[in-house]
């Protein structure tokens, strides 16, 4: 069985999947060996062991790999019982409130997959409500069903952090965790050694092969896990995990060439930007450079040219790539390359770098975190990059108040002309890809004056009456035309709910959700700048894990909606954020 599996991950390597090494097959028989049992499993270990993506791997492999098949929901303190039940929420209609289930109770009564991250920063109640469904096999939701029996498939995933510290990693005890201990299958994750890490490297980066033993020795001179029993720390502050490595490989693996110098010029400076830039000390930080120009078998005065001299060229604008030093970023607009700069930007040595730098990162969709005193250039250094890529830079202000609705949406009072504006757009693209145009110019004129007049009443007949019009055409072809119809019947669905709100509500203002900032940059593709992100709650920051952990196509849930399916990424979409060293 074990030589079949491998086999078949030898072939799914390169799409994404995890490849088949001793530790990892060990991990994965273990967790299925739970699932087989119907006890819910536990993953064990330190900051990027694999918890997660073990989890995602087993459901790809039977099918569950999207939503609402595998829901994620990551714990700490600020979540509560209420959001994994679920709660009656108010709609857009006055006086209308709906069930919503949180992801806890959708996947117990569908018989879904249910990943919860970090179990050990979980709060009392929702340990409480965990507690009674692994012992019961069903849960109470008050107001709802008062015993909800879990339906088949339905399996439960727990990770367990591991904190490091001087003397190796430990488990933080907690309490509350102990109730659960007894119920759920302990999966302690095995560390990968250095020979599964060059096998890893080999696989996924083939060109990479000569070089792979020495990037596996200098990782492991930074990683806080534990490798071949021993345990390494860095001084930086910041765990380095399994993720910085494939990190540093997807970028090294561009353009490289064994026999070319300038190549592994190009993998030395990658290795001193992911592992040495987020040092604060600049002597520290030269001489970790150095060290780093050691393992690679590079002499360093290399790495201090890199650090203390280097400065990559002025930003050039060729064809449709904007050129950033060594980096190049498409422009977004092939035909609307942007105007001459008038922001005044002055590219000194450390400015050079830090927009090569930035550039980098976005340019392999990865988060950015800049760190600096207060007019540093951190956000100056965003603006101009958008600028030239003619890409829509966002700023988030966070503070002590900010709210999560800040960033996904709520429901808010806004004008009745905001609501039925998107409406009336979505019904005259219909209406003239379907109709006649020429034949019915006094219609279009009639609604435009009615939405102009605030004739909300009037207008909404006459939408409703051409839907009805086209939809009762469009059933005598229902095969040929059913996206068509598709089209118009959610149009009336839309009509209806409106005119029903209008009922309810006569006064100007209505009720209806707004997206927030982030949930429209991630639909619409645009960078988001978090500014001041050391001051937003944990709880404001706990919907950004999805983005920082998920995939290129991970999205996000904006549960306050009522949605089940998550709001697509852009391609575009990049996360920025900013703070002050204090």
């Amino acid at each position: 069985m074990q030589k079949k599996y491998s086999k078949w991950c030898v072939g799914q390597a390169t799409a994404g999947c995890l490849v088949p090494v001793q530790s990892t097959l060990h991990n994965l028989r273990r967790v299925a060996l739970g699932v087989a049992s119907g006890s819910a499993v536990c993953l064990m270990g330190p900051v990027g062991s694999g918890k997660t993506v073990l989890v995602d791997h087993l459901a790809h492999l039977t099918g569950r790999r999207d939503m609402p098949h595998l829901l994620k929901v990551q714990l700490g303190d600020e979540t509560d019982a209420k959001m994994l039940l679920g709660a009656y929420c108010c709609t857009d209609i006055p006086g209308e409130f709906v069930w919503r289930p949180g992801v806890l109770t959708q996947a117990v009564s569908a018989g879904h997959w249910l990943l919860m991250e970090d179990i050990d920063s979980a709060s009392s109640d929702v340990i409480a409500v965990l507690a009674s469904l692994l012992e019961t096999g069903a849960i109470t939701v008050p107001g709802y069903r008062d015993h909800l029996k879990a339906a088949p498939g339905f399996q439960l995933f727990l990770t367990y952090r591991l904190m490091s510290s001087a003397s190796g990693l430990y488990k933080q005890r907690s309490n509350a965790c102990e109730l659960l201990e007894k119920h759920w299958l302990l999966v302690n994750m095995e560390h990968l050694t250095s020979e599964e890490l060059i096998h890893i490297i080999t696989v996924k980066f083939p060109v990479l092969k000569t070089v792979a033993s020495r990037m596996v020795a200098l990782y492991l001179t930074f990683s806080a896990g534990d490798h071949d029993g021993t345990v390494a720390h860095s001084a930086m502050g910041r765990l380095t995990s399994t993720r910085d490595l494939m990190k540093w490989c997807t970028r090294a693996v561009m353009g490289f060439d064994v026999s070319s110098p300038d190549s592994a010029l190009k993998v030395l400076q990658d290795a001193i930007d992911i592992f040495c830039c987020n040092i604060n000390n600049p002597e520290s930080r030269v001489t970790l450079a150095k060290s780093v120009s050691s393992n690679l078998g590079i002499v360093q005065t290399k790495a201090e040219y890199l650090l203390s001299s280097y400065k990559p060229q002025p930003i050039k604008l060729i064809n449709e790539s904007c050129i950033v030093g060594r980096i190049s970023i498409p422009i977004k607009h092939e035909d609307c390359l942007p105007k001459e700069n008038v922001m005044r930007f002055a590219q000194t040595r450390p400015a050079a770098c830090l927009l090569e730098r930035v550039a980098a990162c976005l340019s392999l969709r990865e988060p950015v975190l800049l760190v600096g005193e207060t007019g540093t250039g951190k956000t100056s250094t965003l603006q101009l990059l958008a600028r030239h890529t003619h890409h829509t830079l966002v700023v988030v202000n966070m503070n002590q108040q900010s709210d999560s609705a800040d960033l996904l949406g709520g429901f808010k009072p806004v004008d009745v002309k905001f609501i039925i504006a998107p409406i009336r757009n979505e019904f005259e693209r219909l209406f003239r890809s379907f109709f006649k145009v020429e034949q019915n110019l006094k219609f279009l004129e009639h609604i435009s004056n009615c939405f102009t007049g605030k004739r909300w009443t009037q207008l909404l007949q006459l939408m409703k009456h051409s839907q009805t019009a086209a939809v009762k055409r469009l059933l005598g072809e229902q095969e040929q035309n059913k996206s068509k119809l598709a089209e118009w019947r959610a149009v009336g669905e839309k009509i209806h709910r409106l005119e029903t709100q209008l009922k309810q509500n006569q006064a100007a203002l209505a009720f209806t959700f707004v997206e927030g900032t982030l949930v429209r940059a991630l639909r619409e593709g645009w960078w988001v700048l978090l500014d001041e992100i050391n001051l937003a709650s944990a709880e404001t920051l706990q919907c950004l894990s999805g983005l920082l952990e998920g995939g290129e196509g991970e999205g996000i849930l904006t549960l306050e909606k009522g949605d089940i399916e998550t709001v697509p990424r852009h391609p575009d979409f990049r996360l920025l954020a900013a703070m002050n060293p204090a």
